[in-house]
């Protein structure tokens, strides 16, 4: 026999070589063409840190520099609560009312109101991060943060009618 119907190694490693690169630049266009990527695109993470932080600044601005809709929120049922707001409307200062009814709330009714589902969390302080306490409960709402996921935290400044400064922080993960 000679050895023209032979094959050997080396044109065997060759030939798969070649079929490897050939599929390989195939699913890479084809991975391309569908849309799933795009060289303008943003990684999942970046994309979810920004839709956070303007939920979270959208939801603490509204909380901190509004009455709420209906103004007296905390004496009608959640069904009716359009907006949540801590101001006071006769002073616009902090209603310490308003910040204790939060805590009243069905963490399921405040997560609807601004938009946290399950992974939020609204805390009170003072400005040396002493817990802010109103009839006997600390003023802290929604869920523990993980320690492993990305979380991201916003604070406003509130002045209440003694003059005492309290912090209001929001903070919401994926």
């Amino acid at each position: 026999m000679d050895k023209a119907g032979q094959i050997f190694s080396l044109d065997l490693l060759l030939a798969m070589s070649i079929f490897i690169v050939i599929l390989g630049v195939i699913i890479i266009a084809a991975y391309t063409m569908s849309g799933a990527y795009t060289p303008y695109s943003l990684p999942n993470s970046e994309a979810n840190e920004i839709y956070l932080t303007n939920n979270v600044n959208e939801a603490i601005n509204l909380l901190a520099q509004s009455y709420g809709n209906p103004t007296d929120w905390q004496m009608v049922s959640c069904s009716k609560i359009l907006s949540l707001g801590l101001l006071n409307s006769s002073t616009g200062l902090l209603s310490m009312q308003k910040l204790y009814n939060l805590t009243t709330l069905p963490v399921g009714c405040l997560s609807n109101l601004i938009r946290g589902g399950d992974y939020f969390n609204i805390t009170a302080y003072y400005l040396n991060y002493t817990p802010l306490e109103i009839n006997g409960r600390y003023i802290s709402v929604g869920f523990p943060p993980p320690k492993s996921s990305s979380v991201v935290s916003v604070s406003r400044f509130l002045v209440e009618n003694g003059g005492q400064i309290v912090r209001l922080t929001l903070s919401e993960w994926i």
